[in-house]
């Protein structure tokens, strides 16, 4: 797997790591995935899942507050 960035592309500051919290069911905040193909409706639970699934990591830069998000195989 290819290192983190470090750097953000627009401005060239410092990228800090976080995460963008999903709310979910009840409240109960999960993190986001990545899903390959086009979202398809599905009568049981909202959304069909995909077979390729990634989590989803998430950067902003310290000195313009650009945010990047990046999913990566584990």
């Amino acid at each position: 797997m290819a290192a983190d960035p470090t750097r953000c592309t627009l401005c060239r500051g410092l990228l800090e790591p976080g995460f963008v919290a999903d709310p979910g069911h009840f409240d109960a905040r999960q993190l986001p995935q990545w899903e390959a193909g086009e979202p398809q409706k599905s009568f049981r639970v909202g959304l069909k899942h995909s077979s390729r699934q990634y989590r989803m990591r998430a950067f902003r830069c310290t000195r313009c507050g650009y945010d990047m998000e990046f999913a990566r195989p584990e």
